[in-house]
């Protein structure tokens, strides 16, 4: 055992008898936050079967688990505990003919899968070399992550052991330990060792002890006797539900004892022994916060700038290039796929990593866009460019898929942080709109803007795999998730407007979003001004508006003054016939950075003419907030090309960077660490 960790055991132990010996033993850490939800109290006569199962036990017959038979009969309740028996039986059990030791797990596998709490047992630990006790959590696709191929990190699933007792018999028999494993069982398996504690106070074995674990979004902490011994975010902290098991193993194989991990091997003379558990309870806090973040892992809007796993995120190789970084270094690949999903690459053949970077081998079947077409005179090119030697050339443009074929999606785990900008939550500045939300009143949410607003070049406006929505849809739909909405998509009944369908989400009943939105391709910000009278005055007479999306700017050549100013009419329009609506600006991205023709330098000052604009009428006494999409791709820019996020190599994003999009406008509106508990309240 390593030094640190035994000093560190020691030292809770000693804090544990310290507390005790003051008449100020703490059970459950935070207990005046915490709001008991499950429990067993085990004060019956039988094991509870609306609450527990056997684990890994079959149909009433033993199976073998380790050195030993698992039955579920050897779980007893009895004067107010649960009795988990480890018992030699020389005939098999009840005469079965199959001799040997007999024990058994039992799990809520079905019946409790919590997700996020804190859970503790007290128990009395079983005596015998070779054999361990523990209290700890699974997930259903932890034993099958590998198989499936989507695992990412610890966030799919973990097995977390709050303890285990191997060391009786040892030099050190009150040490337990407490560990983290994740990526299934089979090659692709990671675990870590987080802390081997002494239970100093009570003997473990003939008194009761609490064992208890706090997990949350960012990790997991241990606790004995409410005592902290632990904290680990190792691989990143599950975000699915994990089922709780109770069991005791013993050291060995196909029902033989020997001895592999535990301190040794029970022989038939080893005496029978009980895991003895007075309960087990669950906890979350009292006021169900949750944050906006966590209430969005498992999906595409769960932030790029946040955890160990990135999905999907977007390359293209161009020019001969046969390396790529990513917007982090990969630690671990675990998928690359065409665009559209169709094919799998495979590592070793396909590609490798080297020093974090994605490369290609001698034969990849990755492809890529040769620098004779990058950089040519054909159909495709309608811009001008400055190539890396200094000259000018035409630039590949692709507006129906071209660039997508070419792009592959990749899925790593990385370990470093997010160093980049970061949006900041525009926090009161949309109070009419969010308070509706939180009261359940019906709302709608109106898009205006250029052609990243109408969808290009979102492969569900185009109509091809992987059939992604654009950040409007993404948005809305994302509101509906966590207020509860259902969300109705209006026609386009605007000139020039995208006239395709969404299939509407429903989340909940607490009300209805309508989303319109009334974009059209090439428009600028005069445009907007001009064609108000027939593209934001009907729509909103028809449906109203509650949050008004404004986004133009990227057609708006090198006047940054005017487009603030056009904004501001529009914006005087919306709110003369909607006088309590909320106004979100949307600053454009950054176009390719090598473009020629005045398409790239004023948009930062653009931005910042829209955060002036947005502030004047803040004191005015409008809600309005700026999502500064300009900023946050002149980031992402300096981490990757711009030929990896694009849908067009000219000004509109791929797929990946359209939920980059959303991801900002959920942040601008309420912020991903706001506490949903609150949004909701």
């Amino acid at each position: 055992m390593k030094f640190a960790a035994l000093i560190k055991g020691i030292f809770a132990a000693l804090l544990g008898l310290i507390l005790t010996l003051c008449g100020s033993f703490p059970r459950v850490p935070h207990e005046s936050s915490l709001e008991l939800i499950w429990s067993d109290e085990f004060d019956g006569d039988l094991l509870d079967t609306q609450k527990w199962e056997g684990h890994y036990c079959g149909n009433g017959e033993p199976s073998v688990r380790r050195g030993s038979y698992w039955h579920t009969d050897m779980a007893t309740v009895q004067d107010g505990a649960l009795h988990i028996r480890t018992e030699y039986c020389p005939e098999g059990y009840n005469g079965n003919g199959k001799p040997g030791w007999y024990t058994c797990g039992i799990d809520t596998n079905g019946l409790f899968e919590p997700t996020y709490g804190y859970f503790e047992c007290r128990c009395i630990l079983p005596k015998g070399s070779g054999l361990w006790s523990a209290f700890w959590m699974i997930s259903d696709n932890m034993a099958f992550s590998a198989e499936r191929g989507d695992v990412e990190g610890g966030t799919d699933g973990a097995e977390i052991d709050v303890f285990e007792s191997p060391f009786y018999g040892t030099g050190a028999p009150r040490r337990v330990t407490s560990n983290i494993h994740y990526d299934g069982y089979g090659e692709y398996h990671r675990s870590a060792n987080v802390c081997e504690p002494y239970v100093l106070f009570n003997d473990p074995y003939e008194k009761y002890n609490t064992y208890g674990i706090e997990w949350d979004e960012n990790g997991y902490t241990f606790y004995i006797n409410g005592i902290k011994t632990g904290y680990s975010d190792f691989g990143g902290a599950s975000r699915v539900p994990e089922y709780l098991i109770l069991s005791v193993e013993v050291d060995g194989g196909d029902a033989n004892p020997y001895r592999t991990w535990s301190s040794g091997a029970l022989t038939p003379e080893t005496e029978t022994t009980d895991f003895i558990i007075d309960y087990v309870r669950a906890y979350r806090s009292r006021d169900g916060r949750k944050s906006v973040k966590s209430s969005l892992e498992g999906t595409p809007m769960y932030p790029l700038t946040e955890g160990p796993v990135v999905t999907d995120e977007s390359v293209c190789f161009v020019c001969g290039e046969r390396e790529k970084g990513l917007l982090y270094d990969i630690e671990r690949v675990l998928s690359v796929t065409s665009y559209d999903g169709e094919t799998v690459y495979e590592e070793g053949t396909d590609y490798v990593v080297k020093d974090g970077k994605l490369c290609l081998p001698e034969g990849s079947r990755i492809p890529g866009i040769p620098e004779e077409e990058y950089y040519s005179e054909g159909e495709q090119a309608i811009l001008t460019a400055k190539k890396p030697d200094g000259t000018v050339s035409p630039l590949y443009f692709s507006g129906t898929g071209g660039i997508q074929s070419r792009q592959v999606l990749v899925t790593y785990v990385h370990t470093d942080k997010w160093d980049g900008y970061v949006q900041p939550h525009e926090e009161g500045r949309f109070g009419a709109f969010l308070d509706k939300l939180s009261a359940g009143e019906d709302v709608t949410v109106m898009f205006y803007g250029d052609s990243i607003t109408y969808g290009a070049d979102s492969s569900l406006v185009h109509n091809t795999a992987p059939y992604d929505p654009p950040y409007t849809v993404l948005t809305v739909d994302t509101l509906a998730r966590l207020y509860g909405y259902s969300v109705n998509y209006a026609p386009a009944e605007a000139e020039g407007a995208y006239s395709g369908a969404f299939i509407e989400s429903d989340y909940g009943d607490n009300g209805t979003i309508t989303y319109v939105n009334t974009a059209v391709g090439g428009w600028t910000s005069a445009d907007g001004v001009g064609h108000a009278k027939t593209h934001v005055d009907p729509q909103i007479e028809k449906y109203g508006c509650d949050l008004f999306v404004l986004a133009f700017g990227m057609n708006d050549g090198g006047k940054p003054a005017e487009t603030a100013a056009n904004c501001e009419k529009i914006i005087k329009r919306v709110l003369g016939l909607s006088p309590d609506c909320s106004v979100m600006l949307v600053s454009t991205m950054m176009p390719n950075p090598i473009l020629l023709g005045g398409w790239v330098g004023s948009k930062p000052s653009q931005e910042a003419k829209l955060v002036a604009l947005a502030n004047k009428l803040c004191r005015r006494g409008a809600d309005c907030g700026v999502a500064r999409m300009t900023s946050v791709s002149k980031s992402i820019l300096e981490k990757k090309a711009f030929i990896d996020y694009t849908g067009n190599n000219v000004n509109h994003p791929n797929d990946f960077f359209s939920r980059v999009y959303a991801q900002t406008l959920i942040q601008t509106l309420i912020g991903y660490d706001s506490d949903t508990n609150q949004i909701l309240n």
